[in-house]
């Protein structure tokens, strides 16, 4: 029932806000209609594990189809890295890649896009290179780090009965049943020319890494972006006003959007999306 509730949600959000063309509506209805059968009839009623799929002509890999047609959801029905660009080759960061459906996104929107994805897990990057090289993508830098406030070697928190967990962190804080040692690196040494797009979605880390882009100078090269801002991973810290600050130091604009509702309680966990952009 509630994927059923889910499904009408998701049509309904197809046809009020994505755009005026007909046939983009419908082409993105039909593949996320094929993707919510195979969830319902091969997953669910069968029981059978589907690792891979194809949607607009691209190959994606993945752990789980169930994780996959969340993240669909969110990337492509709402949008919620979706941008405008003059530039017909925008170089866009994508700070916490996973199994590359962003970038499948970020292909779609503008097919000359250069991408520099950072994903630190080693089993998820794998799944990530093989997409990448499955649909020959070129100016894609694929990177095997975790991005941070500096160059060193980290614990890097995850779940291996769950391999691809989208709350894999720096942060023992967001999830703590295993952990593997990987490279962390600043995002100032990847930032040299203008960013037309900055995604970050590091589970934790966000602030720290904003924070070393403004000490080093290099906020200043990227045109706009989005931020996934963990809210009270730890319960006692409320920092969204360090992020803020920072931002409208730099000039940016934002806007701000979440998914909490009333009736509200302290120190909830909270997931923010923070859009901003240069004034």
């Amino acid at each position: 029932m509630r994927l059923i509730v889910r499904f009408l949600k998701n049509f309904y959000y197809i046809f009020k806000y994505h755009g005026k063309s007909t046939h983009q509506k419908t082409s993105l209805f039909f593949t996320y209609l094929g993707l919510f059968f195979k969830e319902m009839f091969f997953v669910q009623l069968l029981k059978i594990s589907l690792k891979s799929s194809r949607i607009f002509g691209y190959r994606i890999f993945f752990f789980s189809h169930s994780q996959f047609l969340s993240l669909f959801e969110d990337e492509f029905i709402n949008n919620e890295y979706y941008f405008r660009t003059d530039n017909q080759f925008p170089l866009i960061i994508d700070g916490g890649a996973h199994i590359g459906l962003e970038i499948l996104f970020f292909k779609k929107l503008y097919p000359d896009c250069r991408i520099i994805a950072f994903e630190p897990d080693r089993r998820t990057f794998s799944l990530l290179k093989k997409t990448i090289a499955a649909n020959r993508f070129n100016n894609i830098a694929l990177v095997n780090k975790a991005l941070s406030d500096k160059n060193r070697s980290a614990r890097f928190y995850s779940n291996a009965a769950d391999p691809g967990s989208t709350v894999m962190s720096l942060e023992r804080n967001r999830l703590y049943k295993y952990s593997t040692i990987v490279k962390t690196e600043k995002l100032s040494s990847y930032i040299n020319k203008p960013v037309d797009f900055l995604k970050l979605d590091v589970e934790g880390t966000e602030t720290k890494i904003i924070k070393e882009l403004f000490v080093k100078e290099k906020l200043s090269f990227i045109h706009q972006g989005v931020i996934e801002y963990h809210h009270h991973i730890n319960r006692n810290n409320n920092q969204l006003s360090i992020l803020l600050s920072i931002l409208e130091k730099s000039s940016f604009g934002y806007q701000i959007s979440t998914k909490l509702r009333p009736p509200f309680e302290p120190n909830i966990y909270q997931d923010l999306l923070v859009y901003f952009y240069k004034k």
